[in-house]
């Protein structure tokens, strides 16, 4: 399938997560690898330049992509928004103030660890593990106690 319009290109944007530059750029090598011909001489004549389409290609992905919260009580993630390469990345959302992400491999790395270090330095205080990550609404200790409980049970 050679895209070769900005309307192509728009329609197909959506349905790749790739950056939209590789994008591009991805679409442009699938014609340099064709037999030149008239056709293909049409053809690149009419693509547009990525300068003039860049702005209409980030439109049309922003559009698939969710809005971002302006706090974590609107933060409402499904389907491959919880994923990552497949396997389920958000695996704790205790439905009140606390996410914590990581993959089940991840977790087997952070169990059979004998030291845990942290980082809360951000606003926000987003907890950064060995291979865990988490979005906490605050640093205090019950937050920590919490958060440490929840990963507890769960790898239990």
């Amino acid at each position: 399938m050679y895209i070769t319009t900005q309307s192509n290109l728009l329609s197909h944007i959506n349905s790749l997560s790739t950056p939209v530059p590789t994008f591009y750029e991805d679409e442009l090598v699938k014609l340099r690898n064709r037999d030149w011909d008239n056709d293909s001489e049409r053809l690149v004549q009419r693509i547009p330049t990525f300068t003039t389409c860049k702005t209409s290609l980030y439109n049309q992905r922003s559009k698939t992509i969710p809005q971002l919260s302006n706090s974590r009580q609107e933060i409402n993630l499904e389907g491959k928004w919880r994923e990552t390469t497949g396997d389920n990345f958000l695996l704790i959302d205790d439905g009140d103030h606390i996410l914590i992400f990581s993959t089940h491999l991840n977790l087997s790395h952070l169990t059979a660890a004998s030291s845990l270090y942290g980082d809360g330095t951000f606003y926000i205080a987003l907890w950064m593990e060995l291979c865990t990550h988490a979005l906490l609404p605050g640093k205090d200790q019950a937050t920590y106690i919490r958060f440490f409980q929840l990963l507890k049970d769960y790898c239990q």
